[in-house]
């Protein structure tokens, strides 16, 4: 991997750095700090809202508040579905045992991104595998990943293995962060030359990318916690466009049955 692809302020000059500086302070507050990656901000009917829930008992896994989320997130990103998880990290989690990932496996994952994308590869027992960003938007390098591919993997037994460790390498999963898109057009064109899954983590991507992940064959997984563009306290969920499968996931992640479906919790 080359160096150039690396997020890195080297080779830039003083008045760069300068500048980044300024436009850094220019969206800070004018306090002297610290400053939080993301404040959230209560306000409206939020009060009223977590009320409600609290007086009618939907309080856990289920409720009217929970389908109002869902139902607002699917008509955001244009999905059929959207599962509503714990966290982002349940939320990859899920889509990865879905998928099939299991121990053995490699899944490429960004060298820029929170700790929480690789956990959820190790919950299922694989190997996160990293690959390199780009400087613009802090997404894989699809360039860069190309490179890196046709030099690390060979094809063995109808499937593409690790010639270092010989451990398939199953799936990637796209990053994208802070709003940023990651360059999804050209990831899923290397993903369909290896044959790779593709597993969208858009935890701090929603709303920013929902129109672009939304379109995709795989679902995206996306997080909903007071240090993300879009908050719901801890949560995250799942976005899923095909019409069918999203029910083994619904149970997977709620343990529930049709028998109490429908049953404050």
């Amino acid at each position: 991997m080359s160096d150039s692809s690396h997020i890195s302020i080297a080779g830039t000059t003083k008045q760069d750095i300068s500048v980044l500086l300024q436009r850094v302070s220019e969206v800070l507050s004018p306090d002297d700090g610290p400053h939080p990656l993301h404040a959230p901000e209560i306000d409206g009917n939020a009060w009223a809202y977590v009320k409600d829930c609290l007086d009618t008992g939907w309080v856990s896994s289920a409720g009217r508040w929970v389908d109002k989320f869902e139902s607002m997130m699917s008509e955001a990103t244009g999905a059929r579905h959207t599962i509503a998880t714990v966290n982002g990290t349940a939320a990859l989690h899920t889509v990865l045992y879905a998928a099939g990932i299991k121990p053995g496996d490699e899944v490429l994952v960004p060298t820029f991104t929170f700790v929480a994308t690789e956990n959820a590869v190790s919950y299922c027992g694989a190997t996160p595998h990293f690959v390199d960003c780009e400087r613009d938007a802090f997404g894989i390098d699809p360039a860069a990943l190309e490179t890196y591919l046709d030099r690390i993997l060979i094809r063995r037994n109808d499937q593409w293995v690790n010639r270092d460790t010989d451990a398939p390498v199953r799936a990637i999963i796209p990053v994208h962060c802070y709003g940023h898109p990651a360059n999804m057009n050209a990831l899923l064109a290397v993903a369909k030359e290896y044959g790779l899954l593709v597993i969208e983590d858009a935890a701090s991507g929603v709303p920013g990318c929902s129109a672009s992940t939304a379109t995709r064959p795989s679902p995206p997984a996306a997080a909903a916690q007071s240090l993300l563009t879009t908050t719901c306290s801890p949560g995250g969920c799942v976005i899923s466009r095909p019409p069918r499968g999203p029910e083994t996931a619904a149970i997977w992640i709620t343990t529930r049955s049709d028998s109490i479906i429908g049953c404050p919790i």
